[in-house]
């Protein structure tokens, strides 16, 4: 097993993985997710989690204009995720886009337009509002609140900016959930202090599949509007 930088993370497959994993029993290695490891020097960071995704998504997907989104973007951005180290990346492709993502990776078709797309270590993801704006869409309640605690206390966003994005994105499916989840999440919609998903859900099941963003004036372009941020 042999990695160019030290400093930046790799993938280790087949004979080398089981290396790696005697290399983090050594406390030389650690994980990042799935089978990408770093160092375990190197600080944690954005744009290490980023370059880590970056290995994991296949090129072609990021060419056909997909973006990095959901839980996966909200791990970029924060280091959180449900099931930290995450195993799956979350990947969305405009409607009509080739849906085969490969082992690891979930391709969803969603439309992001490209105001909400910023790019990180040369990976295009959701921007934090409209990351948080998805969680609060898809998610059962204590995913989303802990999604957008998260997104909150490391990306600096608040519910009125998670709020702005839902705006642009009135047709979307279950935007209008979106905004009691985040109501509730700031503590002007319904009370309550335990874990149960009792939030009005108008959209039943995934909102992945064909879901129009309602951005005004449509698609801006996702490749014309990418922000590129250095955290």
């Amino acid at each position: 097993m042999t990695t160019t930088d030290p400093g930046l993370p790799f993938r280790a497959r087949g004979e080398a993985a089981a290396e790696a994993t005697r290399l983090c029993a050594g406390g030389l290695l650690r994980r990042i997710a799935a089978d990408v490891f770093v160092a375990a020097d190197v600080p944690d960071a954005p744009a290490l989690r980023a370059r880590a995704v970056r290995l994991l998504v296949p090129g072609r997907l990021l060419a056909a204009g997909g973006v990095v989104g959901f839980t996966s973007a909200a791990w970029v951005h924060t280091g959180w995720h449900p099931g930290a180290p995450p195993e799956r990346i979350e990947v969305l492709v405009p409607p009509g886009a080739n849906r085969y993502g490969g082992p690891g990776v979930r391709v969803r078709q969603v439309r992001v337009g490209g105001a909400d797309v910023v790019l990180l270590a040369e990976l295009p993801l959701t921007a934090p509002a409209r990351t948080a704006a998805d969680l609060a869409r898809d998610s059962p309640w204590p995913v989303a609140r802990a999604g957008l605690a998260a997104l909150a206390a490391g990306a600096g966003i608040g519910a009125g900016d998670v709020l702005a994005c839902l705006d642009r994105m009135r047709r979307a499916r279950g935007a209008a959930r979106a905004r009691q989840v985040v109501a509730r999440w700031a503590g002007t919609g319904r009370p309550g202090t335990d874990d149960r998903d009792d939030v009005r859900d108008d959209v039943r099941g995934d909102v992945g599949d064909d879901d129009p963003d309602g951005v005004r004036g449509g698609d801006q372009g996702q490749e014309s509007l990418r922000r590129p941020v250095s955290r």
